[in-house]
């Protein structure tokens, strides 16, 4: 992971924990493989609605 991603993602996770949010390990996985294009945006935001039906 690049070093500006890693600050973007630990900025991320501070903010929403201030508001009560918390990501998963499962999750970080997965914001990170967007990032560094691994999956598109399309297949990201698949991804997270199927996440959010179960």
């Amino acid at each position: 992971m690049s070093e500006k991603w890693e600050k973007a993602i630990k900025y991320a996770k501070a903010t929403n924990a201030i508001e009560g949010l918390y990501v998963t390990p499962e999750e970080e996985v997965l914001i990170l493989s967007n990032l560094e294009g691994h999956i598109t945006d399309e297949e990201f935001l698949k991804i997270v609605k199927d996440m959010t039906k179960s």
